[in-house]
């Protein structure tokens, strides 16, 4: 089951890793529905694993909106590239649900995000 009518708002994520699965910073579960991200960031996200997980073919992953999701948003967000092992596949957003948003990608400061 999912959430419903949520907000988060200037939030972080920072040096997330994994050795034996996938990284995800920010995961909207499916039937998730009116989930908005305002103000995000996410930095240092690092799956080091052979990107053998039975979760998702995106194995490191900013945002991900899963299956079934709906009517959900990310807005004035600063997302940094996730790594992984060559062939492992990477995304800042993955959409796997229908009527998502995702709006402009600001850095809001050059060290938004840091500490």
């Amino acid at each position: 089951a999912g959430s419903h009518n949520a907000s988060l708002y200037k939030c972080r994520v920072k040096n997330l890793s994994s050795r034996a699965g996938s990284v995800i910073g920010y995961d909207v579960h499916t039937d998730s529905q009116g989930i908005v991200l305002d103000e995000c960031f996410n930095g240092e996200l690092e799956t080091k694993g052979d990107g053998s997980s039975s979760l998702t073919h995106v194995e490191a992953c900013g945002l991900m909106f899963r299956n079934e999701t709906t009517d959900n948003v990310v807005k004035n967000y600063c997302f940094q590239e996730p790594k992984a092992k060559n062939g492992i596949v990477v995304e800042k957003i993955f959409d796997g649900g229908v009527e998502n948003r995702v709006q402009q990608e600001i850095c809001l400061l050059d060290n938004w995000g840091n500490d």
